[in-house]
């Protein structure tokens, strides 16, 4: 939370919707809104557990600012990320959403390498970025705390899908490139914690099938169809991607780096 409070040179909603946690998420969050006061807060605790992604709609309703981003608990964002975004949004009227770099930091906080930039620097038309990131079989553009988008757009959209559990973000991502052009900036502007399990065995079949969905949802938005073949490929890679990535975290969490660069320090509350 302390990556949130320290961006400078934007006024920021931080909208917090606690979903009946039992760790004291709210005594957190109310002694931060005080050490923090310039901050604009709205604190609520759910009546009922809502889920993950109803809870993400509970937090779109009660936003009024005109730019939006879904921010993890223990994602950061670095210092000058909401201002640049919020440049990029307001000098690009035909973007609907705009994403940055997402540099990969561990279950320690600490950085152990840069994502790939699978996009040019720039303005990419919705329906070819949302093409590019099928293909790839996997999320290209950018995990949820990497993207900011505009909230009229977002609400536009009827907001997260809750039959997706893997795959929520995609589907959004879809449905905004529906309807805006695609702004990626290359720099790390955020941080991207992953876990050793975060991706486990039991759960691949369902990555795979849900964003096999997206590719579907992506055929009606934009009104065209995919080859059988091309769809093949594309569940082929899902699958290999999710295999590697569950390895991948594993390794990153557990394996004894020596030349990790540190040069971004992290603090999460």
């Amino acid at each position: 939370m302390s990556s949130i409070v320290s961006q400078s040179d934007v006024q920021i909603e931080i909208i917090v919707c606690d979903d009946r946690s039992s760790d004291g998420t709210l005594d957190i969050v109310h002694k931060t809104a005080r050490t923090f006061p310039n901050a604009k807060w709205v604190i609520r605790e759910n009546p009922a557990r809502l889920g993950m992604v109803e809870n993400w709609n509970a937090c779109l309703a009660l936003a009024r600012y005109p730019m939006v981003k879904i921010l993890g608990q223990d994602d950061i964002l670095y210092p000058d990320c909401l201002a640049f975004q919020a440049r990029v949004l307001a000098s690009h009227p035909s973007a609907s959403l705009v994403a940055s770099r997402r540099a990969i930091i561990n279950a320690d906080g600490r950085k152990i390498l840069t994502a790939p930039a699978p996009f040019e620097h720039g303005l990419t038309s919705g329906k070819p970025a949302a093409i590019r990131c099928l293909l790839s079989g996997t999320n290209t553009i950018g995990d949820p705390v990497a993207v900011l988008s505009r909230t009229e757009v977002l609400r536009q959209t009827g907001g997260f899908d809750p039959s997706f559990r893997y795959c929520t973000d995609v589907a959004m991502l879809m449905h905004l490139l529906a309807r805006g052009d695609f702004f990626f900036d290359p720099i790390p502007r955020v941080g991207y914690r992953v876990h050793a399990g975060a991706v486990g065995h039991s759960s691949q079949h369902i990555v795979v099938s849900e964003f096999c969905r997206c590719v579907e949802l992506a055929e009606r938005l934009f009104n065209f169809q995919f080859t059988s073949r091309t769809r093949k490929l594309i569940a082929f890679k899902s699958h290999a991607l999710s295999v590697v990535r569950r390895r991948l975290y594993h390794v990153l969490n557990t394996w004894p780096f020596t030349n990790i660069d540190r040069s971004v320090q992290t603090t999460t509350s």
